[in-house]
Protein backbone atom coordinates (compact mmCIF):
# COMPACT_ATOMS: atom_id res chain seq x y z
CA UNK A 1 0.00 0.00 0.00
CA UNK A 2 1.33 3.09 -0.83
CA UNK A 3 1.19 5.34 1.93
CA UNK A 4 -0.11 8.69 1.54
CA UNK A 5 0.32 12.24 4.30
CA UNK A 6 -3.27 12.83 3.63
CA UNK A 7 -4.75 9.63 4.97
CA UNK A 8 -5.92 8.61 8.18
CA UNK A 9 -3.99 5.68 9.99
CA UNK A 10 -4.84 3.53 12.78
CA UNK A 11 -2.41 1.33 15.10
CA UNK A 12 -3.61 -1.40 17.36
CA UNK A 13 -1.74 -1.84 20.06
CA UNK A 14 -2.11 -4.94 21.75
CA UNK A 15 -0.33 -7.14 24.94
CA UNK A 16 -1.13 -10.60 25.83
CA UNK A 17 -4.58 -9.96 25.24
CA UNK A 18 -5.18 -12.50 22.41
CA UNK A 19 -9.11 -13.15 22.58
CA UNK A 20 -9.67 -9.29 22.67
CA UNK A 21 -7.02 -8.59 19.95
CA UNK A 22 -9.16 -11.10 17.86
CA UNK A 23 -12.62 -9.73 18.11
CA UNK A 24 -11.15 -5.97 17.73
CA UNK A 25 -8.46 -6.80 14.55
CA UNK A 26 -11.38 -8.31 12.15
CA UNK A 27 -13.73 -5.42 12.30
CA UNK A 28 -10.62 -2.86 11.80
CA UNK A 29 -9.08 -4.66 9.29
CA UNK A 30 -12.10 -4.38 7.07
CA UNK A 31 -12.90 -0.96 8.09
CA UNK A 32 -9.35 0.49 7.41
CA UNK A 33 -9.54 -1.83 3.66
CA UNK A 34 -12.69 -0.39 3.00
CA UNK A 35 -11.97 3.10 3.46
CA UNK A 36 -8.04 2.65 2.05
CA UNK A 37 -6.91 3.59 5.73
CA UNK A 38 -3.12 2.65 6.62
CA UNK A 39 -3.31 0.45 9.67
CA UNK A 40 -0.56 -1.44 11.82
CA UNK A 41 -0.97 -3.92 14.81
CA UNK A 42 1.93 -3.19 17.11
CA UNK A 43 2.00 -6.52 19.76
CA UNK A 44 4.04 -5.71 22.84
CA UNK A 45 3.25 -8.99 24.77
CA UNK A 46 4.89 -11.91 25.27
CA UNK A 47 2.42 -14.19 23.31
CA UNK A 48 2.56 -14.53 19.70
CA UNK A 49 -0.15 -13.31 17.29
CA UNK A 50 -1.40 -15.14 14.06
CA UNK A 51 -2.18 -12.23 12.05
CA UNK A 52 -2.34 -12.21 8.13
CA UNK A 53 -0.91 -9.12 7.18
CA UNK A 54 1.88 -7.57 6.78
CA UNK A 55 1.11 -4.68 9.24
CA UNK A 56 2.62 -5.95 12.15
CA UNK A 57 5.41 -4.86 14.95
CA UNK A 58 6.81 -6.87 17.57
CA UNK A 59 8.63 -5.38 20.26
CA UNK A 60 11.28 -7.49 22.38
CA UNK A 61 8.29 -8.21 24.43
CA UNK A 62 6.80 -5.78 27.33
CA UNK A 63 8.40 -2.26 26.51
CA UNK A 64 5.76 -0.12 27.54
CA UNK A 65 2.76 1.47 25.66
CA UNK A 66 4.81 4.80 24.83
CA UNK A 67 7.55 2.56 23.28
CA UNK A 68 4.57 0.45 21.23
CA UNK A 69 2.41 3.25 20.38
CA UNK A 70 5.63 5.64 19.20
CA UNK A 71 6.38 1.92 16.48
CA UNK A 72 2.96 2.21 15.22
CA UNK A 73 3.01 6.34 14.21
CA UNK A 74 6.76 5.18 12.92
CA UNK A 75 5.22 2.36 10.99
CA UNK A 76 2.37 4.93 9.78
Amino acid sequence: MEKNLNNIGCALITCDRIDFFQKSYSPLKAICEKLNIEYVVVNDGLESIDVDTEHYVKTEGKKGVAVAKNLGIKFL
